[in-house]
């Protein structure tokens, strides 16, 4: 009688091939039937299972279960390594997009915080220097004297946050697929503020000590003054009208009307401004308070434009 080696589990006692080098034709040779891994393995050659296989029976079962066995294990693992690789791709999106929607949101909040603080520090300025008058005379002439660089440290700082503010604009339009051409304008109104800050304005009506400059005694550095103002004043219209567009598509229509009524209201007061400075009777008084009410219309548009964005961001995090 044969004494049989049990040393390794048969999957074909009569031809002692084991159920490893089964496993090992179909995950290492590519067998995937069992016509195949007969071929390499050499089972079921000698035709004896019945008299050499313990359980008394054809070892044709026991290879077909073990085939079964190891493909049914490599589809498991590669269902299981699939889904765990789409998984990890859709967190790192998820943390992509979060991020994006984080530095978006710190860009937004400087657009928020720009207009007060404009604002204020032109109302303590204007508050506590000698001679000047808030409704007469321009925010500008704030950065004349010994205390002028209060007025430039302000046209420099408000200037960077909002050009944060417009990178954020740029970022949203274009990830929600609408022109960005609105925030491209309002990057160029900030280029404008910060020039206005590098380059002081000439003496205006009567500040200070009573002085005004005539247009032919104008220096470089106030010619560039008004030159850069002017890219924010004239620019703000443009930008209104692309996000008019931008709304509309969008079908916000409240956001429609107010930026239309923005951008017609802040054209009219600015040439009412521009006559006061300009020296036409019965304006020239309150050329600074016109001005005041100017900028007060484009910083509450930016403001609430920012407000408004930092929800929509918001509201896409709480989806991802």
């Amino acid at each position: 009688m044969e004494v049989i080696e049990t040393s390794s589990k048969y999957a074909c006692y009569c031809s002692k091939v084991t159920e490893e080098q089964g496993i090992n034709a179909v995950v290492n040779d590519g067998a995937d039937n069992m016509k195949d891994v007969l071929k390499l393995t050499g089972a079921m050659k000698n035709a004896q299972c019945q008299k050499k296989n313990p359980l008394g029976k054809c070892c044709h079962q026991i290879i077909q279960d073990a085939i079964d066995g190891t493909i049914n294990e490599a589809i498991i693992f590669i269902m299981t390594h699939s889904f765990y690789s789409v998984a990890q791709q859709f967190q790192n999106v998820k943390e992509d997009i979060t991020m994006f929607h984080v530095r978006t949101k710190k860009l937004l909040i400087s657009g928020i915080i720009a207009g007060p603080l404009f604002t204020l520090s032109w109302l303590i300025a204007g508050a506590t220097r000698q001679g000047y008058s808030q409704l007469r005379h321009p925010i500008s002439s704030l950065s004349i004297g010994n205390l002028g660089w209060t007025q430039i440290t302000t046209f420099l700082v408000v200037g960077t946050l909002l050009f944060g503010f417009a990178i954020a604009l740029m970022r949203i339009t274009k990830s929600q697929g609408v022109s960005v051409w609105g925030a491209r304008i309002i990057a160029l109104c900030v280029i404008g503020l910060i020039g206005a800050g590098l380059f002081v304005s000439d003496p205006l009506s009567g500040y200070p000590s009573g002085l005004h400059t005539l247009r032919e005694n104008r220096s470089l550095s106030g010619v560039l003054h008004d030159m850069f103002s002017a890219f924010l004043f004239i620019g703000y219209p443009f930008a209104a009208y692309k996000f008019t567009r931008i709304f509309m598509k969008k079908k916000e229509t409240g956001w429609v009307i107010y930026t239309i009524v923005s951008g017609i209201a802040l054209i009219c007061v600015f040439i009412i401004t521009s006559m006061g400075f300009g020296q036409v009777a019965g304006f020239v008084d309150y050329g600074g308070l016109f001005q005041r009410i100017t900028l007060t219309i484009l910083w509450c548009w930016m403001t609430l434009v920012a407000i408004h964005f930092l929800r929509v961001c918001d509201n896409i995090d709480t989806k991802v």
